[in-house]
């Protein structure tokens, strides 16, 4: 064996000895200070999980990657079982086994090292390994994990856990309860917290009866959840599949005054109907009958109830501008401004078809010309959004086909032309064109509106016109050469 022979299997034997003992400091004297390796080469996603991935120069990013490795298993053997010398290069074919210390799961792989030595030392390193054996290591069960410490409201591991890429949407597969509903049934606001900030949906349905966390958390009778849940964009209102139940219904069936004010200041509907034909006044009467216990609860949750009646009645009557915008009268319109009415105001939630709108948006969608120019010259939101379709103005007028106030709107500084409604992403454009108004298609086209969003159906404004009208149409063809195709 030539002498470049034993100097590298001299510096190899040292080096993968020193691995075998888990001696970082001596492992970090057979490396120059130079030192480049490369443990296979970084890839977006799957380097955040094993955070030892990628390519490392110098001995101070090895010894640092080194230190995370250590941190994060725990060998339990490493074995040389061969190596190759090959002048200034070592091959070695090692064996290890060991534990990711976070998710307590194992990896058994066998590797290669391929070393280039040079002066006694070793000035590049590289590892050739299937990652797939870390990756089910470090993620393997994580999800049931989780699954584990959010049922034993165990904190420390769901927070670790969720750090370590469980998912925070994962779904009991006994129970169809996601996570975050498993939290809110039992009162574990904490975790809840920690899910949501990790991106778990408060508005899933779960597979069984088809309702939502919010659901859970008024089954539970927990108001920092149903207030957390809120905060992060729950909906208050969904009605289970199943039931029909609302929260407030849920709140008031399991007896929760609380939870039941919380929602009704909040906007909760009182004028629904359950699956199995109950309103929400059936629901609570029955339980004042049936109930043998509580029954103090229920008698608060009934005035709670009657006082939003009420006050949503007189909230309604107190609109007086509203009332005259309905009305179509001119100069009541404007004899309320007068007086200082907000032209802003909402109506109030009454499960109607005016819930949430504004004057302008009524006196849009009735095709009231010269309302909408009053409202809009004393300053009314032109383009506020009504919270059942999710419409402004503009979406108002062009739906129902009047060309007049979607010009008008058209020309007011600052109008969004192109705001797309949750409900079916259609934009003005798509409801005018859909609807088969070409005149008010034509003001938004002269206008400058957008000509290639699409709606959740995926057609755009060009598909809708050739639908509607034919390629032939003079509004078709405007679309299509203004559109570039």
């Amino acid at each position: 064996m030539s002498l470049l022979k034993n100097d590298t299997k001299a510096v190899a034997d040292k080096w993968f000895k020193a691995l075998r003992e888990r001696d970082g400091a001596s492992a970090m004297e057979y490396l120059d200070k130079n030192v480049v390796w490369s443990n296979t080469k970084p890839i977006p996603g799957l380097s955040e999980i094993i955070p030892w991935l990628g390519e490392y120069h110098g001995v101070g990013e090895v010894h640092q990657t080194f230190m995370v490795w250590a941190k994060l298993s725990e060998v339990e053997s490493f074995e040389l079982l061969e190596l190759f010398i090959n002048g200034d290069e070592a091959i070695g074919l090692v064996h290890e086994k060991a534990k990711i210390i976070p998710t307590g799961l194992y990896y058994d792989i066998e590797f290669i090292h391929r070393l280039t030595v040079k002066d006694g030392k070793i000035v590049r390193w590289k590892s050739y390994w299937d990652t797939a054996f870390g990756i089910v290591a470090f993620r393997g069960d994580l999800n049931e994990r989780l699954l584990g410490a959010v049922l034993s409201k165990d904190r420390h591991s769901a927070r670790e856990l969720l750090k370590f890429g469980a998912d925070p949407n994962y779904v009991n597969p006994e129970t169809k309860l996601t996570l975050l509903m498993t939290a809110a049934g039992i009162g574990e606001a904490e975790i809840a917290s920690m899910l949501l900030r990790k991106g778990a949906n408060p508005n899933t349905l779960d597979e069984l009866a088809g309702a939502s966390a919010m659901h859970k958390a008024c089954q539970g009778g927990y108001l920092e959840i149903v207030k957390l849940l809120a905060e992060h964009g729950a909906f208050i209102n969904t009605q289970a599949v199943s039931t029909g139940h609302t929260p407030l219904i849920e709140a008031i069936w399991f007896k929760y005054p609380e939870i039941v004010q919380y929602l009704l200041d909040n906007g909760a509907w009182l004028n629904i109907k359950t699956n199995y034909g109950f309103s929400l006044l059936d629901h609570l009467n029955y339980a004042l009958n049936v109930s043998t216990r509580c029954k103090d609860k229920l008698y608060t949750i009934k005035d709670m109830v009657d006082k939003r009646i009420e006050d949503d009645r007189k909230r309604a009557e107190s609109q007086k501008l509203m009332q005259a915008v309905i009305d179509n009268k001119c100069d009541e319109v404007k004899a309320c401004i007068g007086s200082g009415a907000d032209v802003n105001e909402r109506a109030p939630i009454l499960n109607g078809f005016n819930d949430g709108h504004t004057p302008l948006h009524v006196a849009c969608r009735s095709g009231f010309y010269d309302i909408a120019k009053i409202l809009i010259e004393a300053g009314a939101d032109i383009n506020a959004i009504e919270p059942t379709f999710g419409a402004v103005p503009l979406h108002k007028a062009t739906y129902n086909g009047f060309a007049d106030i979607t010009q008008l709107l058209c020309s007011q500084a600052g109008i969004n032309m192109d705001y797309q409604g949750p409900s079916n992403g259609y934009t003005p454009l798509h409801d005018a064109l859909w609807h088969g108004f070409d005149k008010c298609a034509e003001v938004l086209v002269n206008s400058g509106c957008a000509l290639k969003l699409r709606g959740h159906d995926g057609l755009t404004p060009y598909d809708l016109a050739l639908e509607v009208f034919g390629d032939k149409h003079p509004l078709t063809v405007k679309i299509r050469e203004r559109s570039g195709l």
